[in-house]
């Protein structure tokens, strides 16, 4: 009986062996790269996305003009020509004015030029102009910074010097209408509630060629 016992464990064992799953290792390091994968969970890097600076330009102008004049009647027409809605010819140079006009805003303000060590950067949310001269010997430069809007810059590409001018213009109001007319020559206004002011320097001497204020023009001879 002891020996008939015995034997049933044994074929009983054998059985549950038998019947045991097989369990093969395998190591991840001798697997074809392709069924890692499929097989772990390898740590991944999400790759961050590169903050995009938009680009700030400066807006190139038309393109400059090579007109000399000799007279203030001959620059009081060659403006009025680029700038036909201003017109400039119904209302006097007030270089010419004597004497000089009692009220503030019609009297011909301080020229000042005043060297730099670099022009500024453009900034965001603003509207910059530049102008070439026809020979590209300088460059002007208009646009708005934080709280200013006053001040015209130029790049003297001979002389390698940047310049900051100051001609009367107010802070709040934006500037533009660069417009070269020969060389040395730019011309720039800014607007303003009523008036609107246009000038006209000579860069090479530093001097105003024109001065002027005006309203626009009246509506029955308004540009279309």
């Amino acid at each position: 009986m002891r020996i008939q016992n015995i034997a049933k464990v044994f074929l009983a064992a054998f059985i549950l062996v038998s019947c045991a799953p097989v369990s093969n290792t395998i190591s991840v390091e001798t697997m074809e790269p392709s069924l890692v994968p499929s097989m772990i969970s390898l740590p991944t890097s999400t790759p961050v996305p590169t903050a995009l600076t938009p680009t700030i330009e400066w807006l190139r102008l038309p393109t400059p003009l090579n007109l000399s004049y000799s007279t203030n009647d001959e620059i009081i027409l060659i403006i009025d020509e680029l700038f036909p809605r201003f017109c400039v010819k119904d209302n006097k140079n007030l270089l010419t004015v004597r004497p000089t006009p009692i009220e503030s805003s019609m009297q011909v303000s301080t020229l000042r030029f005043t060297e730099i060590t670099a022009l500024p950067d453009p900034e965001s949310y603003y509207y910059y102009e530049r102008a070439d001269n026809v020979d590209n010997s300088r460059s002007a430069f208009v646009g708005c910074y934080p709280e200013d809007c006053s001040k015209l810059y130029l790049d003297d590409h001979e002389s390698g010097k940047y310049y900051e001018v100051k001609f009367g213009a107010v802070t709040n109001r934006p500037i533009g209408h660069l417009q070269w007319i020969n060389k040395d020559t730019v011309v720039v206004s800014q607007g303003g509630h009523v008036w609107l002011k246009i000038v006209a320097i000579n860069v090479d001497k530093q001097q105003f060629e024109y001065y002027g204020m005006t309203p626009g023009c009246r509506e029955a001879t308004r540009m279309p």
